[in-house]
């Protein structure tokens, strides 16, 4: 980039943007296809935070995110599939994502990363989604972080276990991007008034 920049060889000016991602960054959890995709995402994530800035960037993982992202949201699934789905979701619209499997584990990165929104399936292996929700309920930091259900069942006893624990929103599975990115800029809109 520098070496171009200070070129007298283009008759116009060039420049250079630069996207590094190192394997290392992604979660060592996944086998290697999901990291290689992971990483693939990550660079085009970066590509385009570079763009935002302007020309002739290098963004790395020195590059702090909060720059690039307009929130972050936890989401709690067993299936890749749909996990990786939602993060393609988020990127659209600039979140960050942070992917648990389970309850317990989504519940530590709580206490770790501070999130905008939570979406959870209600079929878990461990605690379900309702579960979850009713833990954060009983913590005065964590109850009132927005809270999504999603569920390939929604039905009256659905409905009626989540406006008992005060969930914001019920979704059924398979998500239509469209209805979940809508909901979202109008909670975020809701928050920015408060």
């Amino acid at each position: 980039r520098n070496a171009i920049q200070e070129s007298d060889l283009f008759v116009e000016p060039i420049t250079v943007s630069i996207s590094i991602s190192l394997l290392e960054e992604t979660d060592k959890r996944y086998d290697m296809y999901s990291r290689t995709s992971s990483l693939v995402n990550l660079t085009l994530q970066r590509m385009e935070r570079a763009k935002a800035l302007g020309k002739s960037q290098i963004i790395d993982h020195h590059t702090s995110d909060k720059a690039f992202i307009d929130g972050k949201v936890l989401i709690i699934d067993e299936d890749e599939t749909y996990q990786n789905m939602m993060v393609k979701i988020f990127e659209r619209i600039r979140y960050k994502v942070i992917i648990q499997s389970d309850i317990y584990k989504a519940y530590e990165s709580l206490q770790d990363e501070p999130v905008d929104m939570i979406i959870s399936e209600i079929n878990l292996s461990k605690l379900d989604g309702f579960q979850f929700k009713h833990m954060l309920n009983q913590t005065k930091d964590l109850k009132d972080i927005p809270f999504i259900i999603v569920s390939h069942h929604k039905n009256l006893d659905v409905v009626s276990r989540a406006n008992l624990l005060d969930v914001d929103l019920i979704l059924q599975k398979p998500i239509i991007p469209e209805e979940l990115i809508g909901h979202i800029n109008r909670m975020r809109q809701r928050v920015r008034r408060v």
